[in-house]
């Protein structure tokens, strides 16, 4: 869920004030609303504000989260010890799968700056990825098949994405399958009718429950989905002092965003999970601040959210 960092206007600086959050919060209405998780749980990324190695923070999150990501580095990469250690921590795998299906074809375009296609060897890869992590025996412990990784914003054809994504309903009919795409290609997005769950990626904005830019692109999202399609919103859960406190949003802001994000999923029925972005710190930036470094304030709201949603 890699964000392009660019501002194209110059926007006012705000109060970075916090205001105080209770512990009072609106019970669960929404009942198709079953998902709550975590981006970098499992994907090779090692904290580096941390002094020890490590890669896997399930233990981290598994007490207050039912979803959480797994990064294989290719088709060859035996997971199947990963998925059963979430399984045994209650957590299903959100599998990111785009890497073994899209390759770079050529830098350039007018979005991210990289055009990205289908590898012609997808089916082989897939399927030498699949037996080798017993998928069929192991499907029941995956989320999802986290093929759409910002495929407009990426330059991914539709048709190429939709082969994809219709090629991967034949082999795992069960297993749904995750788009996410940009806030910034959101007038581009598609959804093939192959995949269930969609979403987009926005951050940085102080209010987003009021924000006028993000409820246009949340009512666009809710335009462009099929009825069997479920929206997940991508929670802003990191800091990066540059782009966060550009727009007056402290560390300890996030927490209100963080009810925010709980109120929109709560009150629209469309919507069946939260992913916050992201869990280690370090990604993108060396200064930037995962949730797992957030101020206690901040990470109460993250536990007390997952907890109502999960049940956990």
């Amino acid at each position: 869920m890699k964000q392009l960092l660019v501002f194209v206007a110059i926007f006012s600086l705000f109060s970075c004030q916090t205001p105080e959050i209770t512990q009072d919060i609106t019970p669960l209405e929404n009942m198709n609303l079953k998902y709550f998780g975590w981006t970098l749980v499992d994907t090779y990324f090692d904290d580096p504000k941390d002094n020890n190695e490590k890669t896997n923070y399930l233990d981290e999150i598994s007490s207050f989260s039912n979803i959480g990501d797994i990064l294989p580095f290719g088709p060859e990469d035996d997971i199947r010890d990963r998925i059963k250690e979430f399984a045994s921590n209650d957590v299903e795998v959100v599998l990111h799968v785009w890497d073994i299906f899209f390759e770079e074809v050529e830098q350039g375009g007018e979005l991210s700056g990289l055009i990205f296609g289908l590898n012609p060897n997808y089916a082989e890869r897939w399927k030498d990825f699949a037996i080798l992590n017993e998928l069929d025996e192991l499907q029941e412990n995956l989320h999802s098949l986290y093929l759409g990784e910002e495929p407009a914003w990426n330059g991914i054809p539709e048709e190429e994405f939709q082969i994809a994504a219709e090629f991967l309903k034949e082999e795992l009919p069960d297993v749904p399958i995750l788009m996410i795409e940009a806030y910034a290609a959101i007038d581009l997005m598609y959804a093939p009718a192959a995949v269930d769950f969609i979403g987009w990626d926005h951050y940085f904005i102080k209010e987003p429950a009021i924000d006028s830019d993000f409820q246009k692109e949340f009512t666009a999202v809710k335009d462009i989905r099929k009825d069997h399609q479920k929206i997940y919103l991508i929670m802003d859960a990191h800091h990066i002092p540059l782009f966060h406190g550009w727009n007056g949003i402290s560390k300890k802001r996030l927490g209100t965003i963080a009810r925010e994000y709980y109120d929109m999923a709560n009150a629209n029925n469309e919507v069946q999970g939260i992913l916050g972005y992201h869990w280690p710190s370090g990604f993108q930036f060396r200064n930037t601040t995962g949730a797992r470094n957030l101020p206690d304030e901040v990470m109460e709201q993250y536990e007390l959210i997952g907890k109502i949603i999960t049940g956990k």
